[in-house]
């Protein structure tokens, strides 16, 4: 029981940091959807995101340029449609994930954890916290994982460019295997 509690408890310190961490120079999801909200940024990494890079160069003939111009613009402007829809997703998902209750109780046991709250007086000895003294069940923790995985690899997709199908990967391995 000390280990699951304490894994728990490591798992959780790292999940509100990965997520929900507002330390100016955190690395989480929270302080990247802080800079999304920034129009400026914003509109800069959207063109970035939707400029395509044309494989063609040197001489070609003009009305094969021009139909090559005219496509790239057309999946350009595709490109920053996609862009704003994805972030306006990610954005509601976001702020829905951020004001749950799961959310709150996370942030909560990282502070008690911080302050060593994670040991209750009962009785005339200690005992270490069960995970339904933070008001969770076992399962809270796996749910709220799944919910921000995708919101993580979206935030990554969106300002760099890219993305890594991490299901795909597990499912071809334990194909594999």
């Amino acid at each position: 029981q000390t280990i699951r509690i304490t894994l728990l408890i490591d798992c959780i310190k790292d999940i509100v940091k990965v997520v929900l961490e507002k330390g100016r120079k955190a690395p989480s999801l929270h302080c990247l959807m802080v800079l999304l909200a920034n129009n400026d940024l914003r509109n800069h990494i959207k063109e970035n995101f939707s400029n395509i890079r044309s494989i063609y160069e040197g001489k070609i003939d003009p009305e094969i340029e021009k139909v090559i111009n005219k496509y790239e613009k057309e999946q350009e402007d595709i490109r920053k449609v996609e862009f704003e829809n994805k972030y306006i997703k990610l954005k509601k998902s976001w702020e829905q994930l951020e004001s749950c209750d799961l959310s709150s109780k996370l942030k909560s046991i990282r502070n008690k954890v911080a302050a060593h709250l994670e040991i209750t007086k009962e009785g005339q000895g200690y005992r270490l916290k069960d995970v339904s003294d933070f008001g969770l069940q076992w399962s809270d923790l796996e749910n709220y994982i799944k919910t921000a995985k995708p919101l993580i690899f979206e935030a990554a997709f969106l300002t760099c460019f890219t993305s890594y199908d991490l299901e795909g990967n597990l499912k071809n391995h334990r194909n594999m295997a």
